[in-house]
């Protein structure tokens, strides 16, 4: 029998769950929220001393740059960093400030905007589904249908209204394959030092990446995507590129060794042996 949440450690502890924040969850195989292994109503332990909820799938919390300090902060203090709390309930909700935000500048108006996130933005005209307004892994978003589309800033998200919000996704999606848009552009590192083309740093499914051109190079957990520089996304670029084979490469030269070869003549086939009647009749069998 599975037990329906994780044991409770015999010591401080701090949970760090990942899921969408917007109650849908990875898996459409489970309820609520989840990372689309675990729902994260399972993950909140009693006695825990914190709680994060981190907007990515499970196979990139380890390699998320938000947890790597988020833990470090819990050694420190036994909390992942600066947030407001609505209440002092057993399980009180909580919003972890956004890139910008220092708690100095905090006030009990922008503590309840971040608690009340993810916002309704309105209904979409065409299929009246609900339109969201958030802050994620990657900044600012609003969402609809599973459609993901990047706002220009952390205001942004309390005051886009539903045309802007059309757009923006009507874009997104036009960009894509099956509706599920282009990826997010997270940086511009500039152009590439070789043709000019610009590097980007972009959202993937398993974390960000860099791209120029058709090459795209996985950024390593050692490395923070906002202060990745030009000169060492380049160096992740050549690695990449040195590691991936030549298009058609091999079909190439086998092809150019079989075209330069001279093709012989074709033999003269030997006429054919006429049948015997012997073989084509069939043997009675014996008579009594």
């Amino acid at each position: 029998q599975v037990e329906p949440h994780l044991a409770v450690p015999p010591c401080e502890f701090g949970i760090v769950a990942g899921g969408r924040g917007d109650g849908s969850g990875f898996s459409p195989l489970l309820d609520g929220d989840d990372d689309a292994v675990v729902r994260v109503e399972e993950t909140r332990l009693d006695g825990a001393g914190d709680f994060l909820l981190v907007p990515v799938h499970h196979e990139a919390l380890l390699r998320d740059q938000r947890v790597k300090q988020a833990t470090e902060s819990f050694l420190k203090s036994g909390r992942f960093g600066p947030f407001v709390q609505l209440g002092e309930d057993e399980k009180p909700k909580r919003a972890s400030l956004p890139k910008g935000w220092s708690p100095e500048a905090m006030d009990l108006e922008k503590g309840l905007r971040l608690l009340r996130l993810p916002r309704e933005v309105g209904n979409h005209p065409e299929d009246g589904g609900v339109i969201l307004a958030g802050i994620g892994r990657y900044g600012p978003f609003v969402q609809h249908a599973g459609v993901y589309a990047n706002l220009q800033g952390v205001d942004e998200v309390f005051e886009v209204g539903v045309n802007r919000a059309v757009t923006l996704l009507a874009e997104k999606k036009a960009g894509g394959r099956g509706g599920r848009g282009v990826a997010a552009a997270l940086r511009e590192l500039g152009p590439h030092p070789v043709d000019g083309a610009p590097v980007r740093i972009l959202a993937g499914r398993y974390g960000p990446y860099v791209k120029h051109g058709d090459v795209n190079a996985n950024i390593p957990g050692s490395e923070d995507p906002e202060t990745l520089t030009l000169e060492a996304a380049t160096a992740l670029l050549a690695a990449r590129a040195a590691k991936a084979p030549t298009k058609g490469g091999k079909a190439k030269s086998s092809r150019a060794k079989a075209s330069a070869k001279p093709k012989a003549a074709p033999k003269a086939k030997p006429a054919a042996k006429p049948k015997t009647a012997a073989k084509a009749v069939r043997k009675s069998s014996p008579k009594a």
